[in-house]
Parts: C-alpha cells; sequence; structure tokens
C-alpha cells in the first residue's frame, strides 16, 4: 500500500513555485518530532533560464560598461504583452540558456543528515539558494558572451540522480589570440574559487611557460 503524500507548493523569489512531497516519519518518538519527511522536491515552474529573462546593463557595441552589478537581476521583465508588438520577446533574445538541475540532491542529503523538521528547512533554504546562484550565472555568461567570442556547454551530469550538479565548462577566445577553457563550479558565481582557468591555449607568438604562468597567476586570485 502506498504512503500518503502531503504536498505543499510554495512561490520562490516571486517567481518560481517548489513543490515538495511530505511522508509520514518512521519514528515513533512523539516528543520534538514532526510527524511527516521530505520524500521529494521539485520545480513546478519552468527550471530554464535565459539571460533575457533578466534585466542588467550589458555592454553596447560602442560603449563598454565596467559597472555591471549582476545583484540587481533578480526580476523578470514583462515585454511583449501586445501581441502585435515588433519586440523580441524574451526567448527570441536569448543569448545563454540554463537549466536548473533537480532538486534530487538535496532530497537525499536532507533524508540521510537531517531530522524533521530541519530537513524541509533546509530543502527550502537549498533550492531557494541554487536558484539565485544559476540566476546570476546566467547573467554573467550573457555579459560574457557580449564581450568575447565564447561556447558554452552543457552542465555536466552525473548517472546517480541523488548526486549535485557537475561542473560547466566555457570556452572563451580573447582579444590577445589566447583561447581559455574555464570550469564553473556548481557554486558559482555565489561563492568564491568558484571558476578557475582549466586549460589556457595561445597562438602569434605566446610560450607555453608565459601561458603557465598567465594561469597560475589567475587561478591564484581565487575568483
Amino acid at each position: 500500500e502506498e504512503e500518503e503524500e502531503l504536498v505543499v507548493q510554495l512561490k520562490l523569489l516571486d517567481v518560481h513555485i517548489l513543490r515538495i512531497g511530505l511522508g509520514p516519519t518512521a519514528t515513533t518518538d512523539k516528543k520534538n518530532s514532526s510527524p511527516f519527511r521530505v520524500m521529494n522536491a521539485s520545480l513546478v515552474t519552468s527550471s530554464i533560464l535565459t539571460d533575457a529573462m533578466f534585466k542588467y546593463d550589458s555592454d553596447d557595441d560602442d560603449n563598454n560598461n565596467n559597472n555591471i552589478d549582476a545583484t540587481t537581476t533578480t526580476t523578470p521583465t514583462n515585454e511583449n504583452k501586445n501581441p502585435n508588438s515588433t519586440k523580441k520577446s524574451p526567448q527570441e533574445k536569448a543569448t545563454v540558456s540554463l537549466t536548473i538541475p533537480p532538486l534530487d540532491d538535496l532530497v537525499h542529503q536532507s533524508s540521510t543528515y537531517l531530522k524533521p523538521p530541519h530537513d524541509i528547512q533546509f530543502v527550502i533554504r537549498e533550492s531557494m539558494a541554487r536558484i539565485r546562484s544559476f540566476i546570476s550565472r546566467v547573467v554573467e555568461l550573457g555579459i560574457l558572451r557580449t564581450r568575447y567570442l565564447t561556447q558554452i556547454q552543457s552542465i555536466s551530469s552525473s548517472s546517480i540522480s541523488s548526486s549535485p550538479p557537475l561542473d560547466q565548462e566555457v570556452v572563451c577566445t580573447l582579444n590577445a589570440q589566447i583561447t581559455v577553457v574555464l570550469r564553473l563550479t556548481p557554486d558559482c558565481p555565489t561563492l568564491p574559487n568558484g571558476v578557475y582557468v582549466d586549460q589556457i591555449v595561445g597562438v602569434g607568438g605566446w610560450s607555453r611557460k608565459d601561458l603557465e604562468e598567465m594561469k597560475d597567476v589567475v587561478n591564484g586570485k581565487g575568483c
């Protein structure tokens, strides 16, 4: 006989709907215990984010503006409400698209290491942190793409659903005839050291020694 499930839905950051399935706990300790534990969690709303969904001061072709505040970019725009408008929709203007990874790893961690009600608190808190992190990442990558020739790879995924998201690879071609392979950790860009130079290749007279020194200097800054 299947366990009964209590479903809780929460709105996060005014846009995303988080669905949490709760089931009865196995414990018989009635004192200071919750009757429910987290069984599953997922986003009801779309998990796809694009840079065109958020307002930010991207660079114009003739005006390089380095004063960009990515922390102010968490409000989706409401463009193209008029069906007769010739403006492009956010989806049409998007240059970067990322998918928020499933929340199975958060459920696994909460059930393994936490007891109710701390498990649901953990899932809510970490789900919100993950959404914020990916909002910041999609905006940062959108800005990067306006400045350099950039190839953005899909986020690596594990065959085990309970495993956390893996690194993401970004290849940038710089003006100095240098191509850089960046590795973005799951915490990028919200935590220090969330991105590092994995490989660096130069043409037109660059020596391997100079490139390796450049790589060490950049990684040493803890971007």
